[in-house]
């Protein structure tokens, strides 16, 4: 048994399912409906005031982007970049003007800093990944640091 809400019709001009809902009966819709045009043109037109900027509102905003420039990403939800999106930060990216110095070390940062950075991060995430991976790892790196002239290696003992 289907209830009047629920009841389906068809249209036998269009072939489109129309779906019957009945309004709540609790007495404020009661009477006579006004058109939706006339109660539009009815009520005054309401333009939102421009917002009063303020010192605190100010620093409010910078503090957000602050905020932002210092909240890492999350791991779980955020992918790294790749190397061409590293490439194209450091040589299209908004950190720096168009040309000049600052693009110039913008893209020395983004080939010399950032792709060694991100392929030091693949071969430890590749590398921690698995036990045995990380077992070897840790007994050629305590291997070579005890290798006459590798001193410079940090060393438990």
């Amino acid at each position: 048994m289907t209830t009047p809400h629920r009841a389906t019709r068809r249209d036998n001009h269009t072939g489109v399912a129309l779906r019957a809902v009945q309004a709540p009966d609790d007495g404020a819709n009661a009477g006579v409906r006004e058109p939706a045009r006339a109660k539009e043109s009815a009520q005054p037109q309401q333009h939102p005031q421009p917002a009063d900027v303020t010192l605190r509102s100010r620093l409010g905003d910078l503090a957000t982007r602050v905020g932002t420039l210092f909240t890492p990403p999350n791991p779980r939800t955020t992918s790294p970049p790749s190397w061409d999106q590293l490439i194209e930060y450091g040589d299209r990216g908004r950190q720096a003007p168009p040309s000049g110095w600052p693009r110039t070390l913008s893209v020395l940062w983004s080939r010399c800093i950032a792709l060694p950075g991100r392929a030091l991060a693949i071969w430890l995430d590749w590398i921690t990944r698995c036990p045995s991976r990380s077992l070897v790892a840790v007994v050629l790196y305590a291997l070579l640091a005890h290798l006459p002239g590798m001193g410079w290696l940090p060393w438990f003992y």
